[in-house]
């Protein structure tokens, strides 16, 4: 959240109150504004801590009025709430795991609004009696290495891979006309993207063969790909990569065991994603500072001096032509050392009915229900 002083912020009056920070952070009005804080009842907090998670008290567009534990929370309209009228009375949020099932609630008029999977995309699109919503998130997914380990400490056997991987092809494959191939690992909704180019991007397997007789590999080597999810995408990355003698182990697993992999140290080569929910780079490019491996965020345990200097930048820097600078730099150079290779941007995949208008997904994936209104 920044480095925030606390010893030095005061309170000006009942609807003021002014935060210290220790240090020049550029992005911290993001931090504090995008999902990352929220104003809860200080009384009702004290007064019954387990209780409050259970009947949430805030300033928001609805009131909390029932939740049935793995069926639905029921809420209705604040009509005292500060940011405007609300034009219907009740809000039903039912949890249903089964993305097929939300689509075919959507389809049938189970449901006024429904988030789908991509499996279900092109039925929705499809149907007539809702509309298809595609709204581009703070995501990207992209293959990446443990840069710590040999033989991926080497930098031309990530770029032989980054050359290997026809990653249109993939993309196209997976998620059809509904998602972009990611030309970095920020989403183009970032704050500090840029779409970075690189002479190892594209797809080129005599060249990659090539880079891989230069790294003393020639031969080729084995490894293994750990994953959380698309079986038949990794199969893909696997298939691709044989053709110049990367012969790739899936491990396929649960997210427990991804994320213990990836923290620890233990993977070689993993597919991975990530979200930035400020919406500012500074915090997608601390994922490749450093002092960061593991834990921190930086689970490609990569380090490099000036890539270390420029997020430094990035961080701190209150000039926003300076600071968008570094941020291109960054993007160039992270591009040349292939630290990963980017799949695809995130989007976030709604069926909406056509008696729905105004509503609004924002790229941190927060649904705006608040605003909707009917057409009839």
């Amino acid at each position: 959240m920044g480095p925030i002083d606390i010893a030095n912020s005061t309170i000006e009056d009942d609807h003021t109150v002014v935060i210290a920070l220790s240090e020049p952070c550029p992005p911290f009005v993001n931090f504090m504004s995008l999902d990352i804080c929220g104003i809860v009842s200080k009384k009702a907090m004290e007064a019954d801590p387990e209780g409050y998670a259970k009947q949430p008290i805030g300033t928001g567009p609805f009131k909390f009025v029932e939740w049935a534990t793995g069926d639905y929370i029921k809420l209705e309209a604040n009509k005292d709430w500060w940011g405007g009228e609300v034009n219907f009375d009740t809000l039903m949020l039912r949890i249903i795991p089964e993305g097929a099932t939300r689509a075919i609630e959507a389809e049938s008029g189970g449901v006024d609004l429904a988030h789908i999977t991509i499996t279900d995309v092109p039925t929705v699109d499809e149907d007539e009696n809702v509309d298809l919503m595609i709204q581009p998130i703070y995501n990207t997914s992209f293959v990446s290495f443990n840069c710590s380990v040999k033989p991926f400490d080497n930098l031309k056997v990530r770029q032989a891979i980054s050359l290997a991987l026809d990653c249109d092809a993939i993309v196209k494959a997976v998620y059809g006309e509904y998602a972009d191939v990611a030309d970095s690992f920020l989403s183009p909704a970032i704050w500090g993207y840029h779409s970075a180019e690189s002479e190892f991007q594209g797809h080129d397997v005599e060249k990659a063969k090539k880079l891989l007789e230069e790294a003393g590999y020639g031969s080729g080597f084995s490894c293994t790909m750990i994953s959380n999810g698309n079986q038949a995408l990794a199969e893909m990355i696997q298939a691709q990569l044989g053709e110049i003698g990367v012969n790739v182990t899936l491990n396929v697993t649960d997210f427990a065991n991804w994320l213990d992999a990836l923290v620890n140290g233990k993977q070689e080569m993993y597919i991975g994603g990530w979200t930035c929910p400020s919406g500012d780079a500074s915090e997608a490019f601390d994922y490749f500072e450093s002092a960061n491996f593991g834990a921190g965020g930086n689970r490609s345990y990569y380090a490099n001096d000036e890539a270390d200097r420029l997020i430094k930048i990035i961080d701190t820097e209150t000039d926003t032509d300076k600071r968008m600078q570094a941020c291109v730099d960054a993007q160039e150079l992270l591009a040349d050392e292939c630290v990963t290779v980017g799949l695809n941007v995130g989007a976030a995949y709604w069926a909406v009915s056509k008696d729905i208008q105004g509503y609004v997904v924002l790229p941190s994936q927060s649904p705006d229900f608040a605003h909707i209104t009917f057409a009839k």
